[in-house]
């Protein structure tokens, strides 16, 4: 090699040191638009960056006072005081602030406002235009990050809670300039996908830079126009993007939207077998009452001749019979069970078609199944 061969230390520690040498670089004033504004209610210090066009610079400011933190927002432009400083540790450079100003609302928070206000004025975020949320989605189309947090926490949630459900992800960019142009082709996939009754639009967290695709107008309004409810899990709750707003409903975040996806079946599952229990023990009370009736009225008729009366105790003994052959529960003993199509009567051969979700009620338990073939028999 004709050039020295030099450690990462050495290279980070000369960085450093010529950062530290300047002197224009140890006292600066730097003007940028406040974002990712982070403080504590216990200490002084805050971490935020500033922006302009698509440069970004990390800070840190040690002096914050409640004073201080009221007249300071995300999107305001401000002027910030310091020195910039190298990092060795992380290889990062960021600006120390030792004071800082508030200007005004910078351009991207103000471009966000008026965008805001317009679609608002056109009624994109009214209630009333949002659709309502299947109960009972067969079918799911999940938009999101390929390999990301976002689809693993989703994946999670739907192996759990909807082993029968269809979930098909369709993998986009969340981010960056070709953002855009992915999610509104993956929303457009989506569409198409038949019987499709639900889309999730999801991704993790970020900076407000990270998030500002779901920001765009033209993705905004893809999603008012989808004719397929929309549930939106965006970063995390704190996070606010005009794509949550115009969204059918908005989950804090991406495991929150998977949830919501599957609450239907899960409350269903939870609360089948108690209304199952119900069923059975009224069952079971009415099925006492109609002996005991029949016992009170043979008691009654202990006068009659004794011809008639050996001919209505086999009549009782024939119904007492008839009833316990009848009785559900010992059906279900026997190993007989009852299907059912979602939470409707006992099924009819009719009335099932592929793909339906079929409940079975045995003894001991429930079996969850789904239709893949209807074949009825000729009489």
């Amino acid at each position: 090699m004709s050039s020295p061969v030099i450690s990462v230390t050495d290279v980070s520690n000369y960085i450093r040191t010529l950062i530290n040498l300047d002197p224009f670089l140890q006292t600066l004033w730097i003007s940028g638009e406040l974002s990712n504004l982070k403080t504590y209610k216990n200490g002084t210090q805050c971490y935020f960056t500033l922006s302009e066009k698509d440069n970004h610079l990390q800070c840190v400011f040690f002096g914050m006072t409640p004073q201080k933190k009221s007249t300071l927002k995300n999107g305001d432009i401000v002027y910030a005081y310091g020195r910039l400083n190298y990092y060795t540790k992380r290889g990062q450079l960021n600006f120390q602030v030792s004071d800082i100003k508030p200007k005004g609302a910078g351009q991207k928070s103000t471009a966000f406002l008026m965008l805001q206000k317009k679609l608002q004025k056109e009624g994109l975020f009214e209630i009333d235009r949002k659709k309502n949320i299947p109960k009972y989605p067969e079918k799911v189309a999940i938009i999101t990050g390929k390999a990301s947090a976002a689809e693993s926490d989703i994946t999670r949630i739907t192996n759990a809670f909807l082993p029968h459900q269809t979930a098909i992800f369709f993998p986009a960019i969340v981010q960056g300039p070709e953002s855009i142009d992915s999610l509104l082709k993956a929303l457009k996939k989506a569409q198409d996908l038949p019987q499709c009754e639900l889309i999730i639009i999801a991704r993790g967290g970020g900076s407000a830079e990270d998030l500002s695709s779901f920001n765009e107008e033209q993705l905004v309004r893809a999603i008012a126009h989808c004719p397929i409810p929309i549930i939106s899990g965006i970063g995390h709750e704190s996070d606010a993007t005009l794509v949550e707003q115009v969204a059918d409903y908005r989950a804090a975040t991406p495991t929150h939207a998977a949830i919501l996806a599957s609450e239907g079946y899960k409350n269903f599952h939870l609360a089948l077998p108690t209304k199952l229990q119900a069923i059975l023990t009224k069952l079971q009370h009415q099925h006492n009452q109609l002996k005991t009736q029949i016992h009170n009225q043979l008691s009654q008729l202990k006068n009659l001749p004794t011809k008639h009366l050996e001919t209505l105790k086999k009549t009782e003994e024939t119904l007492l019979l008839r009833l316990t052959q009848s009785n559900p529960i010992l059906k279900l003993k026997q190993g007989y069970s009852i299907t059912r199509l979602n939470t409707q009567k006992p099924v009819q051969l009719d009335a099932l078609k592929k793909g339906d979700t079929l409940y079975t009620e045995m003894v001991d338990g429930i079996i969850t199944s789904h239709v893949h073939y209807v074949e009825k028999f000729k009489k």
